[in-house]
């Protein structure tokens, strides 16, 4: 495929939109598409999808970053009748009005008016791209038997694939058995794409956006709300974690304690001759006299020790640099304030972070007990807000050898501490996350190992 040639894609109205933006991007990027087709249903009262609310998303997000004028967007709408029924989806294919290479109206309206004749078909001389990423079984079936019937040779499917953030583009051959592969244009990502546009393309915002408004690229915030000076205590403050079991246990059992950690300047001090360092020290104390009121503090230095450790391994290092944006204490709410319940967030991600490849991951950083309920609920955000396309992981404080201990029971030995009562929270947080289906990273594993972590990032 090269840039001189042209398609039109044809989308499918879903949920989390980000599964069309991604594709809308790359090919507005490489000039490839001259108008897009919405495929989506109409909304009523009867319907639980509000196709309207994220057609809406979709658009506002595309303006924002001025991908294609919104003239060049076309609604084909089909009543929520046809879900499901593939020969009537099939059937309002073909009941275009106007000939789609010179088409001027911005939407036109395939849930009324059935009977009428219809005074063109699909012109078999337009190449269109059918993204089938975020379409209903049943209207991607139809897309498949609707260009085999009409023998459109020249049309490609489109799919983004979940893991790697790849998009592939099939060349549909009925007269042989499979599907043939097309290269693709140059794979770039929008590198001006934030956190906030993937939550509005998935009908959500930062709570602290009480407007619930995608800031355009003037007022674009700081793409990492960690500064310098605390991303480089906090990354001393990890290695010096993970070699000195001493100082793990002793922050695991502050959390036992109510947060009881001694920053006095006591000769004696046992918890200041753990850290070892007088900056780490200060610091830490200085985070402590600020905390609000409530805080597990030792979740709170968890949390900020792995920002740290993966800001300065995948974002900071140039030859990573696979971070596009990384907030900590994120809170999110609906976008639409119709959706908002007496005013509160719905959730709050410990870390969320943006790749360049458009990933979004979020993380859970867990010092201390966890429930089932907390671990689904996790799971769930994490699937609303990012889709197939997100990924939730839970980041321990204990290492991968210890978390295998606990996994394999191993009560005797080197790691049989961990089978005393005061890990017993810790045991049970690790095995909610692993039923909740959450993946599960050792501290010390964030940055080497065989990690899905690793693997999106590197």
């Amino acid at each position: 495929m090269n840039n001189n040639e042209k398609y039109n894609l044809v989308i499918c109205s879903t949920l989390n939109q980000y599964v069309n933006y991604n594709i809308i991007q790359r090919f507005c990027e490489n000039k490839l598409i001259d108008k897009i087709y919405n495929i989506t249903f109409e909304t009523n009262s009867n319907n639980l999808h509000n196709n309207n609310r994220w057609d809406k998303n979709l658009k506002e997000v595309i303006k924002n970053k001025n991908l294609i004028s919104e003239d060049k967007i076309i609604d084909i709408i089909i009543s929520d009748d046809k879900i499901g029924n593939i020969d009537l989806i099939i059937k309002c294919f073909n009941r275009l009005e106007d000939d789609l290479n010179d088409h001027k109206k911005p939407k036109y309206d395939l849930s009324k008016d059935e009977n009428k004749k219809p005074k063109y078909d699909l012109s078999k001389d337009e190449k269109l791209i059918w993204n089938i990423t975020g379409g209903q079984r049943s209207t991607v079936m139809a897309i498949h038997k609707f260009i085999k019937e009409n023998n459109r040779n020249n049309d490609l499917l489109c799919y983004l694939e979940g893991n790697m953030g790849d998009v592939k583009l099939l060349k549909v051959d009925y007269s042989k058995p499979g599907l043939k592969v097309k290269k693709l244009f140059n794979q770039n990502y929008d590198e001006n794409l934030t956190i906030e546009d993937c939550l509005k393309l998935a009908g959500f915002r930062d709570n602290d956006n009480k407007n619930g408004n995608n800031k355009n690229n003037d007022t674009k915030e700081e793409p990492f709300n960690m500064s310098d000076d605390e991303i480089s205590q906090y990354g001393k403050l990890y290695d010096l974690y993970i070699k000195n079991q001493e100082l793990r246990e002793y922050f695991i059992n502050s959390n036992k304690q109510g947060n009881n950690l001694d920053f006095s300047d006591d000769e004696n001090n046992e918890f200041k001759k753990l850290i070892n360092n007088e900056e780490v020290f200060k610091k830490l104390k200085e985070d402590w006299s600020k905390k609000p009121k409530g805080t597990v503090f030792f979740g709170y230095i968890l949390e900020k020790m792995v920002y740290a450790v993966l800001y300065n391994k995948y974002h900071k290092d140039e030859e990573k640099n696979t971070i596009l944006e990384m907030k900590h204490s994120y809170k999110i709410n609906f976008a639409n304030k119709e959706d908002i319940v007496d005013g509160h967030q719905i959730d709050e991600f410990d870390i969320i972070l943006l790749t360049k490849k458009g990933k979004l991951i979020i993380i859970e950083c867990k010092s201390g007990g966890m429930s089932g309920d907390v671990a689904k609920s996790h799971n769930y955000s994490t699937y609303a807000t990012c889709g197939v396309y997100g990924l939730p992981i839970l980041i321990n404080p204990l290492t991968d050898a210890e978390l295998g201990a606990i996994h394999t029971k191993d009560s005797k030995g080197t790691y049989a501490y961990l089978f005393d009562k005061d890990y017993e929270y810790i045991r049970s947080a690790y095995n909610s996350a692993r039923r909740a289906g959450l993946e599960v990273i050792g501290i010390d594993k964030l940055t080497c190992g065989n990690n899905i972590l690793k693997k999106y990032l590197k």
